[in-house]
Order: C-alpha cells, then sequence, then structure tokens
C-alpha cells in the first residue's frame, strides 16, 4: 500500500521512530500517519489538529509489541509523530503537495495596487522589479533597453536595485521613473541635487508627494540639466505639476505626459525643445499654465486648444511657430488671462472673439502679445 503525499513513521520502539519520504510502502512494525486515510483495514484514532493515527491490522512482532506495553511510551510515541508531520504539513502546499520556499517577513513589493511576497534575495528582487516596470511603463520602455548595458535605462535598473529597500509602501514603478528621470537629465552634475541624498523619492530634493507617497510635482529648474524627457515620466498618474526652466534640455515633448489626468502646469522655458506641440496636450482637461517660451518648438497652434477649458496661461514667445492664429480655439477660453506668442511666425488676424475675452462680462483676458506684423491685432496690449 503506497501513500504519495503522505509521511511513513517507523518505530523501533516506543521512543525511537523514523522518518521516511512520501512513497515508502508499509511493512509490519511501520506506523503510517497521514492526513488521508483510506485503508479501510486499518485502525484509526482521531487526533485532535484532524490528523489520523492508522495501524496496520497486521500485529506487530511480539519483540516489538513488548517494548510498547507501557502506556506513556506509546503516548509520547505519538505525540512525537505528531509533532513530525504538523512540521511537514506546514511547509507543504496542499494544492500541489510540494515543499513551500521560506517567506522573509516584512518584504513585501508594493507597486501599484500590488503587494508580493519575496525572498530577500538580489536575484529574486531584480525579475520582480523587473516584471513590475515592465508591466507598469508599458509600451514606454523594453526590456532590452533595461537589460542592455551602457543604456540609462539599465543605469537606473542597476541603481534601483542596489539602493532599494523592499517594503509594505515601495512603489517599484514610481521610484524607477524618478531614477531615470535623473539619469537621463544627467543628474550626478547637479551639485545641490542626488536621489543618494535620501532612500525615498519622496524626499529627493526635486520631487514632492501626496500623504500616500504618489509623486504629484517634479521641479528641476536652473541646474543646467541637459537631455530629454522620458517617455516613462507619462507614468505618474498622479502628476500635477512639471516644472523644468532654465535648463538645456532637448528632444521633444512625449505625446503620453498628455494623456496624464491631473497635469495642471507645465513649465519648461527656456530650454532646447523642438518639435510640435503635441495633440495629445489639447486633451489635457485640468491643464491651467503651459510656460514654454524661448525653446525649438515649430508648427501650429491646433484649433483644439479650445478644449483647454481651464486655460489660464499660454506662452510661446520665442519659438518657431507658423500658421494662422486659431481664433476658433482661443475665443472659447473664458478664463485665459495671459497668451503670449511673440517672436514667431504666426500669421492672420486675431478676431474678435478673442477681443471680446477682455470684457469682464465674457472673459478674463489681460495681457495678449504677439507678432502685430505678421498677425493682425486690434486688441493686443504688446505688439513687437
Amino acid at each position: 500500500m503506497s501513500h504519495p503525499s503522505s509521511l511513513i513513521v517507523r518505530s523501533d520502539s516506543c521512543g525511537s521512530f523514523e522518518v521516511f519520504s512520501p512513497g515508502k510502502d508499509i511493512h509490519n512494525g511501520d506506523i503510517f500517519i497521514s492526513d488521508d486515510v483510506s485503508d479501510s483495514s486499518s485502525y484509526s484514532s482521531s487526533i485532535d489538529d484532524g490528523i489520523e493515527c492508522s495501524l496496520p491490522s497486521n500485529p506487530l512482532p511480539s519483540s516489538r509489541s513488548s517494548s510498547c506495553k507501557g502506556r506513556i511510551g506509546c503516548f509520547l510515541f505519538l505525540v512525537a509523530a505528531v509533532v513530525a508531520v504538523g512540521a511537514y504539513l506546514s511547509i507543504q502546499d496542499p494544492r500541489t503537495n510540494k515543499i513551500n520556499p521560506p517567506q522573509t517577513a516584512g518584504n513585501k513589493m508594493g507597486g501599484p495596487g500590488k503587494g508580493t511576497s519575496v525572498l530577500d534575495t538580489t536575484v529574486v528582487h531584480s525579475e520582480l522589479f523587473l516584471a513590475e516596470i515592465l508591466e507598469g511603463l508599458g509600451n514606454t520602455i523594453t526590456e532590452e533597453a533595461i537589460m542592455t548595458p551602457g543604456t540609462t535605462e539599465n543605469d537606473a535598473f542597476e541603481w534601483l536595485k542596489a539602493n532599494t529597500e523592499v517594503t509594505d509602501e515601495l512603489n517599484v514603478v514610481q521610484r524607477y521613473i524618478m531614477t531615470l528621470l535623473y539619469m537621463e537629465l544627467d543628474g550626478d552634475s547637479w551639485s545641490a541635487m542626488s536621489p543618494l541624498r535620501a532612500t525615498d523619492e519622496c524626499e529627493w530634493p526635486f520631487s514632492e508627494c501626496t500623504d500616500d507617497n504618489k509623486i504629484f510635482r517634479i521641479s528641476i529648474d536652473n541646474v543646467t540639466a541637459t537631455g530629454s524627457i522620458p517617455p516613462a515620466l507619462g507614468k505618474l498618474p498622479f502628476l500635477e505639476r512639471l516644472s523644468l526652466e532654465d535648463n538645456e534640455m532637448t528632444g521633444s515633448l512625449p505625446n503620453i505626459l498628455g494623456e496624464l489626468p491631473l497635469l495642471s502646469r507645465i513649465d519648461i522655458d527656456n530650454n532646447q525643445f523642438t518639435g510640435q506641440i503635441p495633440e495629445s496636450f489639447y486633451s489635457t482637461g485640468m491643464l491651467e499654465v503651459f510656460d514654454a517660451d524661448s525653446n525649438l518648438f515649430t508648427g501650429t497652434i491646433s484649433e483644439n486648444v479650445g478644449n483647454l477649458t481651464k486655460l489660464i496661461h499660454f506662452s510661446f514667445s520665442n519659438n518657431a511657430l507658423s500658421g494662422n492664429f486659431p481664433n476658433k480655439g482661443f475665443k472659447t477660453l473664458t478664463k485665459l488671462q495671459n497668451l503670449v506668442l511673440m517672436n514667431n511666425t504666426i500669421t492672420g488676424a486675431v478676431g474678435v472673439g478673442v477681443c471680446d475675452l477682455f470684457n469682464k462680462t465674457l472673459g478674463n483676458l489681460v495681457e495678449l502679445w504677439a507678432d502685430c506684423e505678421d498677425l493682425r491685432c486690434a486688441c493686443c496690449t504688446f505688439c513687437l
């Protein structure tokens, strides 16, 4: 009779026993301890914790039986056997009958909406960190970029593994994004800013967090930061303010930034950003301030600017914007106070609907600056 998922305890005397691996056959003189006794020919007695002790129906040889005549000896033997079985079952997965690995207390990795127990080893941390990052960042990053030595993505990942304590509060994706941003903007050159000065990214000098440790503000101003904005930044769902002004940053604005649901302020003036204003930015319903003076932006201002119903300040002076002035879009922005477009090549005419926004019963416009030679404007407060 074989019991593949049970323990066999063989007794030489009532004070001595051996535990055998699952799969051993029972012979006379063996005592079988099981959590599932199906042999109807065996004698069973119930034990308090639900485990049953089964004795074969064949009597033990007299040499062994005589050694168990003392009730105390037999009782001690049964207690020891039950303890052995209990220890075995405590580490056995009832679904697979496999031994579970030990768990380290307090080592849950709490990504967004997650809490996964992990072994306290570098290898397991690396695998779980990578899985969390790839899931959290989606198509803004690739596994190849993260795992290829020499890339900024890999540098950030290696730093993360070496400088991250696994706790219940850990947000792996957020921490990786902030590390990536720091390295992409050549953070080591910032004399007064380094994440190495604080363990938690919420305490880094250029970030601010909500009470529940979600980053809502990033301010990296006037530190001669170089590099470009990583698309992964668009995966910070609680980000409200992004300020990167007075630096030497390049590249275009990632489209995904326009998908941030709470983004209300973008200050990126006095850099070297290029490309067009992403169409996604015109759908940022919470946007109040878009300040991008003195960059290298090209293209036109979309009529969809009218979707920015909360917009107060829109400033793109000293760029290379062109095309017709979008009257249809701007005339609906009743909260707009400052519209600054000088030193571009925008053409056409500022319509009556926009000028009417100076009327306090119709709007809140205070300043309207433009190149009045290219863009005819009867109500501009400043013409270049």
